[in-house]
């Protein structure tokens, strides 16, 4: 039944995707941060089918993306079981994740696995209504402002993981420096 399920959800959510556009200024911050030297990925409740036909030529600039049919339906967001899966695809720990999303289901995911979490104003939350679920959590109008969240907190050397479909938001996932250097994206060459 979860087949079932996930392709009537599939269907659905690829009803409308050629009308998908990124929200201004995130294309521009994807490209800031894989400057940084730094990986980017999607970890999306939509499925891998919607996310790789709602980015476009964008999908392969992603070095992760993983959707709800990525494992069962019970696992997906809002489990902490998709983010926990999300890095072993990075060859992270949740620990390593900054997770940049719009709803309470990312926050959610991140929260109980482990990962931390910026909240982004594009989606189902206002300020309020994050900051009265945790009184500490950043909140920032969209993922444009990502690099400069990066910047404030130390994260120029540490690998990212950033958002979803160009309509929405999905994770960031970040790399402490203390780890390998196996994990930064090599520098493009000539």
């Amino acid at each position: 039944i979860n087949s079932e399920i996930d392709d009537l959800a599939t269907e659905c959510e690829c009803e409308f995707v050629d009308e998908a556009e990124p929200f201004p200024g995130n294309v521009e911050a994807l490209e800031e941060i894989r400057a940084m030297g730094l990986k980017t990925g999607i970890l999306t409740r939509g499925s891998l089918e919607y996310a790789r036909r709602a980015l476009g030529p964008l999908f392969s600039e992603f070095d992760a993306v993983m959707g709800r049919d990525h494992t069962f339906y019970d696992d997906a967001k809002p489990s902490p079981k998709a983010m926990i899966d999300f890095a072993g695809l990075l060859g992270v720990r949740p620990e390593e994740i900054l997770y940049v999303g719009d709803n309470l289901t990312d926050w959610y995911s991140a929260r109980d696995a482990g990962a931390d979490y910026v909240g982004v104003l594009t989606g189902s939350c206002t300020r309020e209504d994050w900051l009265a679920d945790c009184p500490d959590m950043t909140v920032v109008d969209s993922v444009a402002d990502i690099p400069d969240v990066l910047r404030s907190r130390g994260y120029r050397s540490r690998i990212i993981v950033l958002p979803a479909c160009p309509s929405r938001c999905g994770a960031v996932t970040i790399r402490f420096p203390n780890v390998s250097e196996n994990y930064r994206r090599p520098p493009k060459g000539p």
